[in-house]
């Protein structure tokens, strides 16, 4: 909104705790969630989660502000790939997503 300031708030993303911080905040806010909702960076429990969340949110007064998610090491795979060839390079990108135990990846090539 033009003239407007906007309220952001951080959220830090770790195995199983989101942080919060920001505008508006007195203090930085620690979401804990059970092992029964996520293990191994995976969603086990989708509807446990959402209303988990959903109620949390509504509790610590989040909603209608942006949000800049900020992830910990240890929730993203990464792999820095020093070959000479394209096609040596694509050979490893594809054994790299493949050694990643999920079933659906995200991925974002960053070439230097």
């Amino acid at each position: 909104m033009f003239g407007q300031k906007s309220s952001v708030v951080v959220v830090f993303i770790d195995r199983n705790r989101l942080q919060f911080y920001g505008s508006g905040l007195s203090s930085i806010l620690t979401f804990d969630i059970p092992a029964t909702i996520v293990r191994d960076l995976d969603v086990v429990n989708r509807d446990a989660f959402y209303t988990l969340v959903n109620q949390w949110l509504k509790q610590n007064n989040i909603g209608g502000r942006e949000l800049l998610f900020v992830l910990a090491p240890d929730m993203y795979f990464e792999k820095l790939l020093v070959t000479k060839g394209e096609s040596e390079q694509e050979t490893e990108i594809l054994h790299f997503y493949d050694s990643v135990p999920f079933e659906e990846l995200t991925t974002k090539v960053l070439t230097f």
